[in-house]
């Protein structure tokens, strides 16, 4: 089934991350540059104060002794840049190895990907850069505040991890998290699903169903041009969407909205 264009008037993401790693070290000039700032500052106009950070370098040296190479840690000097929106929800951090978009008020897929697709372009046609890792990070949550979750919301397996394991003949034995893992593969990418009682007072004793339904698609693929880049962020958004509702069931989109198809 094509999920595609599937709507929501509501939904309980608590946060989307997506991050992008770099092998290569981009340059002071380019992370500063007038035309990269300038992208960054359509969709978070707010700049944060800048860090100074240091990354480590692992080389191995050969040269003197090649029957007894040595491990050599060096440290390179770098930046790390953060802009948010004018709510100060969402943020955009760039580093000498890293991009981060971090979502705290999420709308839709298109609206992320229109706010990074930009500035990748210009870091990759500024540049020979090939990516380390990829990721792309969706948490939905539910509680009595927003959505107290309930068994008929998900699918069987799904709806089983809302029970407690508590082994009853031991009081004492207390249920502090009860988190599930299932990992797929989809061509390039690997997807780790988590889901069950993600606590938010962990580590005391769970005294409430806060459910999570956490997806979190990545590719350790090395990409040196932003058109692969952006592709393989539109497809862990495919995979995790597939994920996400065969996860639930109507009982839960009802309460999400009704469907809508553009």
């Amino acid at each position: 089934m094509d999920y595609n264009n599937i709507k929501y008037k509501n939904n309980f993401i608590n946060q989307v991350i997506c991050r992008v790693d770099f092998i290569d070290y981009l340059p002071k000039e380019l992370i500063e540059s007038a035309r990269l700032q300038k992208e960054i500052k359509k969709l978070f106009p707010r700049k944060e104060k800048d860090r100074l950070i240091k990354f480590n370098k692992l080389s191995l040296s050969i040269l003197s002794e090649p029957e007894n190479p040595k491990m050599i840690n060096d440290q390179l000097a770098g930046i790390e840049l953060t802009s948010t929106t004018k709510d100060g929800k969402n943020k955009l951090i760039l580093s000498n190895k890293y991009l981060i978009a971090e979502f705290n008020n999420y709308e839709t897929f298109e609206n992320l990907f229109d706010s990074i697709n930009g500035i990748i372009e210009i870091i990759f046609n500024n540049g020979n850069f090939t990516t380390e890792r990829i990721g792309l990070r969706y948490i939905n949550f539910y509680d009595n505040d927003n959505c107290k979750p309930r068994k008929k919301f998900f699918n069987k397996l799904i709806s089983s991890a809302i029970d407690e394991i508590i082994p009853k003949q031991e009081e004492n034995l207390k249920t502090i998290r009860s988190m599930h893992l299932a990992e797929y593969v989809f061509d390039e990418l690997f997807v780790n699903f988590r889901f069950g009682l993600y606590n938010k007072a962990y580590p005391n004793p769970i005294q409430n169903n806060d459910f999570v339904l956490d997806y979190d698609s990545f590719t350790s693929e090395g990409y040196t041009n932003s058109n692969e880049i952006l592709r393989a962020i539109e497809k862990s958004h495919k995979v995790i969407q597939i994920l996400f509702e065969e996860s639930i069931t109507d009982d839960l989109r009802k309460i999400m909205g009704v469907n809508i198809y553009e």
